[in-house]
């Protein structure tokens, strides 16, 4: 599908032409109207014309929805910061470019270091929500980003927040390091903030401990609001969020500045910054990060 997208935004196809021969290529619609060839004619091989009534029907419902996508994914990305194809996307703050995501440094940064890791498209529902490929790069920065930290003598916290899941916001994953005093006790001061903050946000859930399973496993997709926070690979906790309106989005950034003792972020540094100061930014991180970045071994390697 990513594909067609591309091959339609660049104007080299007939969009709408394309998504159904590609439909008929679908190995879930081939399942289906494979099965139903044989309703009417359980011994035979051919396909009965009440069958293949159906087949072709089936085959134009599923191309009006995945037209009807593409229409509602491409007006999000025309309003969404985060989507890659976003002409107003800061493109010099973007560190590492993969097939499905990209590693960017946020505008206004809590410490030196701090990154996000987005969906290339526009991808809503969290990390529990993401389709393989999607998981797969996510996984990779994460990794790298930790080993990155370690040989600074650091820890990673990533964390995410997931709320207001109607409006579709786009899912980022907020990736900041500690000094190794503050990552040992990082575990200790979120499981403090989030059981204080825990009952204002939901009345019957509990904290969620995903050491050793992770998030994907802990959590079903789709279907619930949460806060979760990670540990460089292994550890972490989540929480469901049940009263969205009470829940403040910048509670993980907030408990965050109160390890690092970095409360005045919240005033004087969430201020912008020169293009200048960002670029000097950028510089200091690639030069950590590129002996790490997995995404130059792909086909066109460094962006």
């Amino acid at each position: 599908m990513q594909k067609l997208l591309k091959r339609e935004k660049s104007g080299v196809s007939d969009f709408d032409a394309d998504v159904a021969r590609t439909i008929v290529k679908n190995k879930r619609y081939k399942e289906e109207t494979e099965n139903d060839q044989f309703d009417d004619e359980p011994g035979g091989p051919k396909t009965s014309k009440k069958s293949r009534k159906r087949q072709l029907s089936h085959e134009n419902s599923l191309r009006k929805q995945a037209i009807k996508d593409y229409h509602k994914q491409n007006e999000k990305e025309k309003s969404c910061y985060y989507c890659f194809s976003n002409k107003k996307i800061p493109k010099h703050l973007i560190m590492s470019l993969g097939n499905t995501t990209y590693l960017m440094l946020p505008p206004k940064p809590l410490c030196e270091g701090h990154a996000w890791i987005v969906p290339l498209l526009h991808h809503t529902g969290g990390m529990v929500s993401m389709e393989e490929d999607v998981w797969e790069e996510v996984e990779k920065f994460m990794k790298c980003l930790t080993k990155m930290n370690y040989k600074q003598k650091k820890g990673t916290v990533f964390f995410e927040t997931v709320v207001h899941l109607k409006s579709e916001p786009h899912s980022i994953i907020e990736c900041v390091p500690l000094s190794e005093a503050e990552a040992a006790n990082g575990p200790i001061y979120f499981k403090k903030a989030i059981l204080e903050e825990g009952s204002h946000w939901a009345q019957h859930a509990k904290l969620i401990d995903t050491t050793g399973k992770g998030i994907r496993k802990s959590i079903p997709p789709h279907q619930f609001p949460y806060f979760y926070v990670q540990f460089g690979m292994t550890q972490g906790m989540a929480h469901i969020i049940e009263k969205e309106h009470k829940f403040k989005s910048s509670f993980g950034l907030e408990v965050l500045a109160g390890i690092t003792d970095n409360d005045s972020y919240f005033t004087e540094g969430r201020q912008s910054r020169s293009k200048l100061d960002e670029i000097e930014s950028t510089k200091s991180f690639l030069k950590n990060w590129m002996p790490f970045d997995w995404t130059t071994e792909l086909d066109g390697g460094e962006i």
